[in-house]
């Protein structure tokens, strides 16, 4: 019987009660953009223009560091919304947004962090977390039984982020799925292949003793070498 799992390792690096939001912070976007506005009339119009302008970026500046200041001190998913619906527009907020599906997924309630997580992929589709977001989705679904759904979506995770740092991670969430549907031969290939691209990955062992169930399973002999 599979173990019960902890938080998904996706978003270790997302801030929650015992972490800094400042570490995911750090590698956001940045916290707003620049806009021009065309000056072409006359001088006292132009003046105003410019005063509009330096009154709006005032503001935005002010916003994204009071979304910043609000991230910071966030301890609990209520703090966290509020700066995801106050400040929508920021980098804080994206955070937020990561932090809340985490704890969502860490208080066990699945349904939400998977909402959560799909929003943010809807919102911020190329944005460089996004990776993170798709995988926690994924790792939410497998925790409420999905064992089929989790499986196209570690695949497809695969196929879409082939570089990205969370590869391993899907790699042996796949193989998991096939394990939890039975289709053993196909698991012990991918524990093996996981083994043999990622030797001295912390949960190299975990695949080992995968490797180990199987056999038991299937009366095969389990063989970790590439």
């Amino acid at each position: 019987m599979q173990k019960e799992k902890k938080s998904p390792d996706v978003t270790q690096d997302v801030p929650t009660e015992a972490h800094s939001p400042q570490q995911l912070g750090e590698s956001a976007a940045s916290l707003w953009q620049q806009h021009g506005i065309p000056v072409v009339l006359g001088v006292a119009i132009a003046a105003l223009l410019l005063g509009g302008l330096f009154l709006y970026r005032s503001h935005q500046g002010n916003a994204a560091e009071r979304a910043s200041e609000m991230l910071r001190v966030a301890t609990n998913s209520k703090q966290l919304e509020e700066v995801v619906t106050q400040y929508p527009s920021t980098a804080a907020a994206k955070t937020a947004m990561l932090a809340l599906a985490k704890n969502q997924y860490d208080s066990g309630n699945y349904a939400m962090a998977t909402e959560t997580y799909g929003k943010f992929l809807e919102k911020y589709p190329t944005h460089e977390m996004a990776g993170v977001a798709a995988l926690g989705k994924v790792h939410a679904m497998e925790a409420t039984g999905q064992y089929e759904q989790a499986l196209a979506g570690y695949t497809d995770f695969l196929q879409r982020y082939p570089q990205y740092f969370l590869k391993p991670d899907a790699m042996l969430g796949k193989a998991r799925m096939l394990e939890q549907l039975g289709r053993l031969d196909e698991a012990r290939t991918s524990y093996e292949d996981f083994i043999a691209a990622y030797p001295k990955h912390p949960q190299s062992q975990e695949a080992e003793e995968a490797l180990a169930r199987i056999k038991k399973k299937s009366g095969k002999p389990a063989s970790t070498n590439p």
